[in-house]
């Protein structure tokens, strides 16, 4: 269906619930009987629901649709490694033992379920992460001239802040306790130049009054500097690591801190990512050149290596999507629906367990 809204919140579904899981974990434990854990499955859905419905009223408004989008695999998991990364991609994440997962599945299947049934977008397909469907639903509702909120705690997803360049619709970063993220291009004071286009005055009227805590920041930092120093949450390792023996014989892991990195990019004059991708030679120089990375002995055409796969693993851009997946996620492109949000608003439980009353007990937990 042709987008036909105005705002559109895109909710990261598999961090939605394991946000709420995390609240109600001893619900899930292995050691309960099947009526309880039918039962666990049954609170989670009606919590989700309500965290929703909580985040419609939030927004009110200013938002006229939402839609949600789920990790299903990934694709980068399947790439050839450079010689400098040995490791495997968000291999570092251990499942809890204690937590029956199959229930805790069981309950994300519903809530999907909930939503197909009152017309809302929910998309997965195989190999294809949940950042990769914010990346493509936000540059497609964006360039038809729909402005998106991302709402998640993945700070990964804040490089996808911007506004289009042609519609002038905005993507926008979201979480209760963080607060709102947008593009640096709207911090500024010349509220005659932000009221040009419906949708910055929308932006600036609307949204960003409806937070307390806005953050400006430039995306492109958000790849670089995790490009460079690597993310142990997602197991993407510094460009330049190695570990080396202490006084005390002990072994410890040398790597590219932030601050290094932003010393050598405020030298080389780096503000955007083509100027950081056209210098990769000289940030590697810069950066070996420290003395403390002295014995690090891997070459610079290693390194290389290690810095293109790294943009592969963190940037969200149609230059790193593979073309069979974005094909693929394209496909999901008519899925797109404007659901009736009056609708939602007032029948809430619509989108919780249906054979059972919402539950008061999550009702102070914030959205």
């Amino acid at each position: 269906m042709e987008p036909t809204n105005k705002t559109t919140l895109i909710i990261d579904g598999n961090w939605l619930l394991m946000s709420r899981l995390g609240l109600i974990k001893d619900s899930f434990n292995k050691a309960l009987s099947n009526n309880e854990l039918i039962r666990a499955k049954n609170d989670m859905v009606d919590f989700v629901a309500q965290s929703i419905n909580k985040a419609i009223n939030f927004w009110s408004n200013l938002i006229d649709n939402i839609i949600m989008v789920q990790d299903s695999g990934s694709w980068r998991k399947e790439l050839p490694k450079p010689k400098l990364y040995t490791e495997t991609y968000k291999g570092n994440r251990v499942a809890d033992d204690n937590v029956a997962w199959d229930y805790v599945w069981r309950a994300l299947d519903e809530i999907c379920k909930n939503f197909e049934n009152n017309n809302i977008t929910c998309v997965a397909e195989k190999s294809i992460e949940g950042d990769d469907w914010c990346w493509y639903w936000s540059r497609y509702l964006n360039r038809k001239g729909v402005n998106t909120i991302i709402w998640t705690s993945d700070s990964d997803l804040k490089q996808l802040v911007q506004e289009d360049e042609q519609t002038g619709a905005w993507t926008a970063w979201y979480n209760d306790k963080s607060g709102l993220v947008v593009h640096e291009k709207y911090d500024r004071d010349d509220m005659d130049i932000l009221m040009d286009f419906d949708a910055k005055n929308v932006f600036m009227e609307g949204i960003c009054h409806r937070v307390q805590d806005v953050k400006y920041i430039n995306p492109d930092d958000i790849v670089m500097d995790k490009v460079i120093c690597g993310d142990a949450g997602d197991n993407i390792k510094s460009i330049i690591r190695y570990q080396t023996k202490t006084t005390k014989g002990t072994l410890r892991t040398l790597s590219v801190s932030l601050n290094e990195w932003h010393k050598v990019k405020n030298e080389l004059g780096i503000t955007n990512f083509q100027q950081f991708e056209s210098k990769k030679m000289e940030i590697i120089r810069n950066l070996r050149n420290l003395p403390r990375f002295n014995d690090f002995c891997a070459n610079d055409n290693e390194i290389a290596e290690l810095f293109d796969f790294n943009i592969i693993l963190v940037r969200l851009a149609k230059e790193q999507i593979p073309h069979d997946t974005a094909m693929l996620m394209n496909k999901h492109r008519d899925e797109y629906i404007v659901t009736d949000m009056g609708y939602l608003h007032n029948n809430y439980k619509v989108l919780g367990h249906q054979d059972a009353a919402m539950n008061d007990l999550f009702n102070d937990i914030p959205f």
